[in-house]
């Protein structure tokens, strides 16, 4: 979608149906780089990114290529998520990706959509929480991914997203948003200078 579809988040209440949101992004990576696909300017005012090897933008390369390509994604201070790091079609060095995000306090995540069987991602489950919801009727559906979780004995202060606390140590500006009032909107953090976090030069 157009670049401005995110410009439009400002407006949106910060509460909506008694549900606090949040408003983000799934990032494609371009290449080997890590280079994403929206522009700094435009990922500043969002609330947490995601960055995500997806095959229609860029061609699997070797294990290196394919992992130089989520490094420098960890890189980009307004990016804070590799999305289903998973894939079989894009071999990685599972020890370095793991290694660098926990240098840069990065999350992977662990994708639900993946670990079903009728999955395209063949050979997900090997390769290791959050549903990937295509429909709303998957919304907050982990089941997959708690199966596997449970079954390797999965260390619980790992998983982030089943803890407020832990997510704002990961999401700098989850604290503030939590603090917001109902009413407001979700522009008003970035309007008023509430949030500070990498500036618009780090990353690619």
């Amino acid at each position: 979608c157009h670049s401005f579809h995110f410009i439009n988040f400002k407006v949106l209440p910060r509460t909506l149906y008694g549900v606090r949101l949040m408003m983000g992004v799934e990032l494609n990576i371009m290449d080997y780089d890590g280079t994403v696909d929206l522009e700094q300017s435009f990922l500043e005012p969002l609330d947490y990114a995601i960055a995500s090897l997806h095959q229609p933008c860029i061609h699997s390369g070797t294990a290196l290529q394919n992992t130089s390509a989520y490094l420098g994604a960890l890189k980009n201070p307004l990016i804070h998520i590799i999305g289903h790091p998973d894939d079989s079609r894009f071999p990685i060095d599972y020890d370095t990706l793991v290694a660098a995000a926990g240098e840069h306090h990065k999350l992977l995540e662990v994708n639900n959509s993946s670990l079903n069987p009728l999955s395209f991602r063949v050979g997900a489950r090997d390769n290791y929480i959050n549903s990937d919801a295509h429909c709303e009727a998957d919304a907050g559906n982990h089941g997959f991914a708690h199966a596997l979780l449970e079954e390797v004995d999965f260390p619980q202060e790992l998983i982030v997203n089943t803890s407020l606390d832990r997510l704002c140590g990961f999401l700098p500006k989850a604290a503030a948003i939590l603090a917001q009032q109902e009413d407001e909107r979700c522009g008003h953090l970035y309007r008023s200078g509430t949030i500070q976090e990498g500036n618009a030069s780090g990353g690619n």
